[in-house]
This record gives structure tokens, C-alpha cells and sequence, in this order.
């Protein structure tokens, strides 16, 4: 398979996982080194995050990863940013979703559409300490021993059933800064560990019990078809591929401007193209994001 212009996309066997981030992504970075092991058995193929500065993208493009950036601001309301991020996910087909590091709150519609299949990382032991503030809660109380949880997403915060979690002792002298940092080196480590296992042996949910390995079931299946996205919702920024330094760029209108992300030919990186029946979307755009998208170009709107 190739894109337009010739460059070939990447297939594999492995389960697809897609990462959200909101800041430098080290889990990302984490997930990025494993998953070129072929024994591993999952592949970060997307990365979305709430902001177009998150290191993340960065570390994204350098590994050839394709990125969205759908940032809240560009939508009418917290509803219409919701489901503008579960179709932004949907385009990547994903097994696993893998919220690393994301420090927005995803509602209903990203959860109902992602049930089962979507973690969390939480740098506390939870159900102690769930929040923002997990560390920072953690050493206020004056527990001697904290910790970092992988658990599933559902409909509350830091709520869902518990998957994996590793204990991080609290040391004399400890701040906020230097604890987070021990146990951020813990959840690094955790969360590619519990992503391989429940790419390679599956992942069963009992009530509040989670099951992973052979009594889980089937390692995690693809699902679906590539998703669409039309009328008048919109992705904000599409990033596919790498970018070159000086290279054009492409803004809302199929010209200069926007946020600068650069082009390398036809591996298109888009900034702010929304895909509606108010904004002109040029024919080279179209054409890619329908290739994107399903190749049939059901999902656009002239």
C-alpha cells in the first residue's frame, strides 16, 4: 500500500495502538522503543493530543507516527471536542487506546465508543489518590509507600478497574519533584509491560476484576473500517508523517499559514484543514485526507 505520491505505508500483524498526550510523552517514548520488537506484538500507529506545542508530536513525527492535534478551543463546546477526538481515533483503527500522560477528562462519546480497550496511566495507587494531584496528595497524607496504576477507562475519574500496578516507596526527604520522577520511571516501565501483555493474551473485564492472559480470551482483535469524518465536524491538525526543515506548509485554506507544520511532498502534514461544507478544502488536501480516510471520499463535504 502507498500513499499519493508513492511512500509506502507501514502494515503490520500487531495489535495498533493509539497514544493520547497532552504534554512531553515519555510513556510515548517508552512505547516507541518496545514496540519495534516484533515479539512485542503492539504498534503505536497514531498519536492525538489537546495541544499542537506537546512534545509528544514531536517525538511522534521523529519516529514516523502519524499525529492529530484536535485542540479544544477549535470547537463550539467540551461535547463537539469529545467527538471530534473519538473520530480522530477511529481514523487509526486502533485495538488499544492509550491515554499517557492526557490530562483532559474524555467523555461519553470518546468512552462508550472505546469500552474495554482504552487505559490509563496514574501515578498513584489507586483507588488512593486519584486526580491531578496524585503525587502531590500522596506525600500531603504522609504515606510510606505510593505507586503508579495502569487501569481501564470508564465513565468516572481514575475510576475504572485496575489492570496493573507497582508500588514506588516514599524516601525521607522527598518533594513533590523527586518522587514523581521515581515513579514516573515505574509507570514507564509498567505501562509497556501491561500494553504487551494485553496486545499478545487479551484482556477480559469481570465487574471490577480485570483478566489478562489465557482466560482472557483472544489477544486484542482489529475492529472496524477506517472511520469518517464529515459534515461539520473536523479534526484540527493532521500530521502524517515527517516533516523537512523549510519545506511548504499548508494553512485552513490549502495555502500558507496556520500553525507552520512542514510538508515532505505528498506525505502530507495539514494544519488546520476542517473538513465542512463552510471551509474550501484545495483538491490536493481532499484528495489525500479521502485516501486517508477510506479512499472513496464518502466522509467529505465540498
Amino acid at each position: 500500500m502507498q500513499t499519493p505520491s508513492g511512500h509506502p505505508v507501514e502494515s503490520t500483524s500487531a495489535a495498533r495502538v493509539v497514544v493520547l498526550v497532552s504534554g512531553a510523552g515519555s510513556n510515548l517514548a517508552a512505547l516507541l522503543a518496545a514496540h519495534d520488537d516484533a515479539g512485542y506484538g503492539a504498534r503505536v500507529v497514531g498519536v492525538v493530543s489537546d495541544k499542537a506545542d506537546a512534545g509528544g508530536l514531536d517525538l511522534a513525527r521523529e519516529a514516523g507516527v502519524a499525529a492529530v492535534v484536535v485542540a479544544p478551543g477549535d470547537f463550539a463546546d467540551r461535547a463537539a471536542w469529545n467527538e471530534a477526538v473519538a473520530q480522530a481515533v477511529d481514523v487509526f483503527r486502533p485495538d488499544l487506546v492509550v491515554l499517557a500522560g492526557f490530562m483532559r477528562i474524555l467523555g461519553p462519546a470518546f468512552v462508550g465508543r472505546f469500552a474495554g480497550r482504552t487505559l490509563n496511566t496514574h501515578p498513584a495507587l489507586l483507588p488512593s489518590f486519584p486526580g491531578a494531584h496524585g503525587v502531590r496528595d500522596a506525600l500531603a497524607y504522609g504515606v510510606r509507600v505510593t505507586g503508579c496504576t495502569v487501569h481501564v477507562v470508564d465513565d468516572g475519574v481514575d475510576t475504572g478497574p485496575i489492570v496493573a500496578q507497582v508500588a514506588v516507596p516514599v524516601e525521607d526527604g522527598d518533594d513533590e519533584s523527586s518522587l514523581h520522577e521515581r515513579i514516573k520511571v515505574a509507570e514507564r516501565a509498567l505501562l509497556v509491560e501491561t500494553v504487551g501483555r494485553v496486545a499478545r493474551e487479551g484482556l477480559r473485564v469481570d465487574g471490577r476484576r480485570v483478566v489478562l492472559g489465557l482466560s482472557a480470551g483472544a489477544s486484542v482483535r482489529r475492529r472496524g473500517a477506517l472511520a469518517r469524518v464529515g459534515g461539520s465536524r473536523s479534526c484540527s491538525q493532521l500530521l502524517l508523517g515527517t516533516g523537512t526543515p523549510g519545506a511548504p506548509v499548508l494553512g485552513p485554506h490549502g495555502g500558507g499559514g496556520g500553525l507552520n507544520v512542514p510538508v515532505l511532498g505528498l506525505k502530507a502534514v495539514y494544519t488546520g484543514i476542517h473538513v465542512s461544507k463552510s471551509r474550501h478544502v484545495s483538491s490536493w488536501a481532499s484528495s489525500w485526507l479521502a485516501w486517508v480516510l477510506g479512499s472513496d471520499n464518502g466522509g467529505l463535504s465540498r
